[in-house]
């Protein structure tokens, strides 16, 4: 059947766009470019393989230590800790040393996930799965740079002094290689040598080079992927044999010069079948390789084409994940809409309204069709043909509060392109009002219309009208009515479930997500959570009088066996050996769940008595859901949308109820099945741990989770990941530049004060700041900042900020009680600077640190409190009260509370006051009543 796109169909009002190409998504012609070695050298003269860093930054173009701190690079490195996973409330995030890839948990491995190992581990068996080189070996979908290249101190691999590397370092040690980064035995546990490897830098091309300007090596690679997939599996070849300098070479064997002539010959040994292949490497075990004299100019410069932004399929070569995540396929081709001959929507769960809509109405008057990731997700994509390019472009991509807890700084960034940047506040240079794509003058109205049209407003009253479509806007993301009909890879269809997150405007409101759902085996009594290769200590693998392996189905059969003695326990358990290790699936029976306990606390006493400390373990499996993965995509036509009906009971006369149905998408009938037991006793006998406050089990043994639960809870505390960040007593990020009116408002105060401030000191006045946004209640309303100057812009952007929050105790207000300081009228937040090195900084270089801390005590007037400061915790004493700088009291909230009026938020009991105050150093900061 012949189709047509759909251009004008429930649009923005275009016209037909098919006919026109952004200018901005042609590949362009790159300025030459040198390929020199890591040493420098050009590549024709050593032989080498080229080094990113070295040609892209030694040409004095590009600040490529800038542009590889963005988060894409960095995945956590930079936010690691060994004690990060402490601050959550969820025992599914106690072993975690980061928020990101690199250290959290990544995006594949189910129920036996692999794990990272800590900076600084006390003895060998605290080697989780991977020391930093083991996990790039398995990151084929790192772009480089970030770990890649640096350690968690910020030092490049092989700038450190070996003999400065502390036994069992996780950044210099690694589970499974040997000295010389041969795979061996998991037992092992060896330095790597970053010298023999090379660092896996930032492969600039990977995202640059034009799916249309590429060329496949060798027919034989796979395409299932398309070509960019097929690159990436190339790449991957280099980084899993431990050859991790030459990964970014692969581009220059795929994009050939502007002339056509390829730039590098990789040599492969192609097995039979021509299905799969090795690096061909020569006497000194490195792969080889050949640069063609003939694709370089007079100068020793490449002329090739680039893209200024990554098209959808370079995106997609990672996130092609997000099929069976968020039934997300890209926003490609097959995003656009269209028509049947009959001329009626062609139903696809691919599809995306916005694809193929043309901006030019809406910016600067030039066209510009959405037509990839950028148009949202890039913060320099809609500049106009004069502006200059920004060789040093900032490479971190707008992002909103996500299911991943990385940079969680940087989210709702200023321009951040959501629903209601177009749709309601009309953000656009040529002072167009918002985007109503059926042309009434608010979004309110335009539902209004649609929902009385369609009938869904029988039965209210014309003065209750508005307040109705209003409350639906005060509650629910657009994406929660506009996203239905998603489908996971091959197209299953995916179970839509909903809960509460904090907004753009920190407004908390319901939105799509799917729950990563998987489960753990934990010691409760350490936190410490068994490793991939720990759980396979415990399983011997069956074998027939033939010595055969025994399957069950597609998976072998283990016994399970004591780690010590090596004696078979009752019941067996499902597994399958891939990559030197058993990956052990679910127990057969009720046995085997409890013979896995029995065999994992003897482990723990085997292997990890130090952090035992003469405690008994208590391994448990744990259930719980790791990431929530935000469905923000594919946002379907008006007609498509959630009826009134998916969620509301139909009364009698055939009007809508107010009240959610039971069996709505919102109640309790929206069941999530999590897992069958063989026995629900598991659960009474502590074997099994229901880790998420909303997971339950009914007497077949069935774990599930029911929406009106998962509502009931994040409305009190909307976390997205395991690692609890709205709870959380820990925040950090970058110090980021910023004018005062941005700082004030971030800060949560009140409108006229934000006015008030910016009348005082000048709105736009600079700041480099820090302002939480996720934290316990205090925490998200303390400030740090610096004053901006010569000084601060040349070292604050490469600072990180620490909060720490110690709750008003007992003990604390005691401590400070006894030593004559008053009574305790805040929490405790320590106030950390560190270096780009992770260095804590005590000098600020003539800099003063300002500082806001939440007051909730009984004082009317500054006169009334004293802002006491301590270096190391022990030794206080008071700030000098001519550097208070401000200083509002507490007042009664009146009753006030949270959305939905559910419950009681104890926070807004009292309406905190605040203290603004300088401070020579950071340290512990808390303000008293005198």
């Amino acid at each position: 059947m012949k189709k047509r796109y759909v251009w004008l169909l429930l649009g923005l009002g275009f016209g037909p766009a098919q006919a026109k190409v952004n200018w901005i998504e042609k590949p362009v012609e790159h300025p030459a470019i040198p390929l020199l070695d890591e040493n420098g050298r050009h590549v024709l003269e050593s032989g080498m393989p080229y080094s990113p860093r070295k040609s892209c930054a030694g040409s004095g173009c590009h600040d490529y230590d800038k542009i590889t701190s963005a988060y894409h690079f960095e995945m956590g490195r930079d936010e690691a800790r060994d004690d990060f996973g402490k601050f959550s409330s969820f025992l599914g995030a106690k072993s975690l040393v980061s928020p990101g890839w690199f250290g959290g948990f990544n995006c594949m491995g189910g129920s036996i996930p692999t794990f990272l190992a800590n900076k600084k581990n006390g003895y060998k068996e605290m080697i989780r799965d991977y020391g930093a080189a083991g996990f790039i070996n398995c990151s084929s979908c790192h772009v480089g740079g970030g770990f890649g290249e640096k350690d968690r101190e910020g030092i490049r691999y092989t700038d450190r002094d070996p003999n400065t590397i502390p036994l069992w370092d996780g950044d210099y040690y690694n589970r499974g290689t040997d000295e010389n980064n041969q795979k061996t035995d998991k037992s092992v546990v060896a330095k790597w040598d970053w010298h023999k490897s090379g660092l896996l830098e930032a492969d600039c091309m990977w995202c640059h080079m034009s799916p249309d300007e590429v060329n496949l090596p060798d027919e034989r690679m796979s395409l299932r992927r398309g070509i960019i997939g097929a690159y990436r599996n190339a790449r991957r070849e280099f980084i899993s044999g431990g050859w991790f300098r030459y990964a970014a070479n692969t581009a220059w064997e795929f994009v050939p010069t502007v002339d056509g002539k390829q730039i590098l010959t990789i040599e492969r040994d192609w097995r039979e079948g021509g299905e799969s292949y090795d690096l061909k490497t020569g006497e000194d075990g490195n792969p080889v390789i050949h640069w063609n004299p003939e694709a370089f100019d007079e100068n020793g410069r490449v002329h090739v084409k680039m893209l200024r932004f990554p098209e959808s399929d370079n995106c997609m070569s990672c996130h092609l994940t997000s099929n069976s995540r968020r039934g997300f396929y890209g926003y490609g081709d097959n995003a656009r809409m269209e028509l049947g001959e009959d001329g009626t929507l062609v139903e696809d769960y691919q599809d995306d309204v916005h694809k193929g809509k043309d901006l030019a109405k809406y910016w600067h008057g030039e066209s510009r069709i959405m037509d990839n990731c950028n148009v949202c997700h890039s913060r320099a994509y809609l500049k106009t043909r004069h502006e200059n390019v920004n060789l040093d472009q900032d490479h971190n991509f707008m992002k909103g509060n996500s299911d991943m807890d990385i940079r969680n700084d940087l989210d709702f960034s200023a321009d951040l392109r959501t629903c209601e940047y177009c749709h309601v506040e009309g953000r656009n240079p040529r002072g167009e009002p918002a985007v109503i794509p059926s042309g009434q003058d608010t979004l309110l109205a335009a539902h209004l219309e649609r929902w009385k049209n369609s009938g869904y407003m029988t039965g209210y009253s014309e003065q209750s009208l508005n307040r109705v479509v209003q409350t639906h806007f005060n509650v629910l993301n657009c994406q929660t009515c506009h996203i239905t009909g998603k489908k996971g890879r091959g197209g299953k269809p995916l179970q839509i479930m909903y809960r509460y997150r904090d907004d753009v405007d920190q407004k908390r409101k319901i939105i799509p997500y799917n729950p990563r759902l998987r489960y753990l085996w934990i010691d409760t009594t350490t936190g410490w959570t068994l490793t991939r290769y720990e759980r396979g200590l415990v399983a011997r693998q069956q074998v027939d009088e033939n010595g055969e392996p025994i399957k069950d189905g597609g998976n072998f059969v283990f016994d399970i066996v004591d780690p010590e003695t090596g004696e078979k326990l009752p019941g067996t358990v499902l597994g399958r050996v891939s990559h030197g290790s058993i990956r052990l699936g679910d127990p057969t029976d009720a046995d085997g769940y409890r013979s896995l306990k029995r065999a994992y606390d003897k482990l723990m006493q085997m292997r990890h008595g130090p952090q035992l400390q003469g405690r008994t373990p208590d391994v448990k499996m744990v259930w719980l859901e790791s990431n929530e993965y935000i469905i923000s995509h594919n946002v379907r036509p008006a007609v498509d949308s959630v009826p009134c009906g998916d969620c509301h009971a139909q009364k009698q006369d055939g009007s809508y109820s107010s009240l959610l149905k039971e069996d709505g998408i919102l109640g309790s009938g929206n069941r999530k099945d999590v897992t069958t037991l063989p026995d629900p006793k598991l659960v009474e006998e502590g074997v099994v741990v229901l880790g998420m406050p909303y997971m339950r089990i009914d007497g077949d043994g069935n774990i599930y989770e029911n929406e009106k639960d998962i509502l009931f809870t994040t409305l009190v505390n909307p976390f997205m990941t395991v690692n609890d960040a709205p709870e959380s007593r820990f925040f950090g990020g970058f110090l980021r530049k910023m004018p005062l009116k941005r700082v004030t408002g971030l800060s949560g105060l009140p409108p006229e004060l934000v006015k008030q401030y910016g009348q005082r000191y000048g709105e736009d006045t600079p700041l480099y700041a820090l302002v939480p946004r996720y934290g316990k209640a205090s925490l998200r309303k303390t400030i740090v900042a610096l004053p901006v100057n010569t000084v601060t812009d040349a070292v604050a952007p490469k600072w990180r900020a620490e909060l720490l929050l110690f709750p008003r105790s007992a003990e604390l207000k005691k401590l400070l009680n006894d030593r004559g300081f008053g009574d305790l009228a805040s929490d405790v937040i320590h106030v950390s600077m560190l270096d780009d090195h992770k260095r804590a900084m005590t000098d600020l270089f003539g800099n003063r640190l300002i500082v806001k801390l939440p007051y909730r005590g009984r004082a009317g007037d500054v006169n009334g409190i004293d802002v006491l400061m301590s270096v190391d915790g022990r030794e206080i004493h008071r700030v000098d009260p001519q550097d208070i700088v401000d200083f509002v009291p507490a007042t009664q909230a009146s009753g006030e509370r949270l959305p939905g009026s559910q419950v009681s938020n104890p926070d807004l009991d009292v309406q905190d006051g605040y203290v603004i105050f300088l401070a020579d150093q950071p340290g512990f900061f808390a303000v008293v009543d005198r």
